[in-house]
């Protein structure tokens, strides 16, 4: 008796060990790659644009792409990247040159939104906008908004990402 409540309590750990090994992977989010290396590497890179030009005083655009929607998946205690529909655009910004529209300010005084009034997410040092359909546009247009206290918005400036042939 005790040697088989011994092997069920030993049982129990491992299994505990683990799935205690993978509490730290976001499976239930879509991911973004970190740049465009990464993303081609992972076999979810479509293609890449190129922004119109922002005025020094916000930001610069360094890297904006199209990719596949992923997920983090674990299959026998390994963290797999598992490809799923739909498509997202992923941009890195740096040199943010105004305090009111730091990166770490982003949703709280300032964000962005396509024409379809569809905002842009953050997560993971990437900003992110999530297509509906998987049709890659030749264009995309984004619009940097100020959220003022009464949390209503106005647009402070505009700018085109044009797909790279």
């Amino acid at each position: 008796m005790k040697i088989i409540s011994l092997i069920f309590i030993s049982i129990f750990l491992i299994i505990v060990f683990i799935m205690s090994c993978n509490l730290e992977v976001n499976t239930s989010d879509a991911q973004a790659s970190s740049d465009i290396k990464s993303s081609k590497q992972n076999g979810f890179f479509i293609s890449e644009y190129k922004p119109s030009v922002i005025p020094q005083r916000i930001f610069k655009i360094s890297e904006v792409w199209m990719e596949s929607i992923w997920f983090n998946r674990i299959y026998n205690g390994r963290v797999v990247r598992e490809k799923s529909n739909g498509i997202q655009l992923n941009f890195k910004l740096t040199e943010f040159s105004n305090s009111e529209f730091a990166d770490d300010k982003y949703l709280l005084n300032w964000r962005m939104k396509d024409d379809h009034e569809n905002s842009v997410g953050k997560g993971n040092g990437v900003y992110t906008f999530f297509f509906e359909n998987e049709v890659v546009p030749d264009t995309i247009h984004i619009s940097i908004l100020k959220i003022k206290q009464d949390r209503t918005t106005i647009k402070i400036y505009e700018f085109l990402l044009f797909k790279e042939k």
